[in-house]
């Protein structure tokens, strides 16, 4: 399971890049999501997400390509600034 904001979607390849990952060492990963409609894509794009799924790592054992079985928004919460 990891936390990012979904920031580059490919609805040919149903792929998104997962930006700002809550791994420690990595940046980004690449992501497919076999059932991303259109949608959803745009309904998703931008927003902080958790994925869970399985992953591939490379030569560094870092994760690099997950297949994505669950993608959840999370909250925004807006802070009020006093007045």
């Amino acid at each position: 399971t990891f936390t990012g904001q979904l920031s580059r979607i490919d609805l040919n390849k149903n792929r998104f890049d997962l930006r700002e990952v809550n791994a420690q060492g990595v940046k980004s990963l690449r992501c497919i999501l076999p059932t991303l409609t259109p949608e959803k894509g745009r309904e998703i794009l931008g927003k902080q997400v958790i994925v869970t799924g399985r992953y591939e790592q490379n030569h560094n054992g870092k994760p690099s390509l997950m297949m994505v079985y669950d993608i959840k928004v999370l909250e925004q919460k807006l802070i009020a600034t006093p007045l």
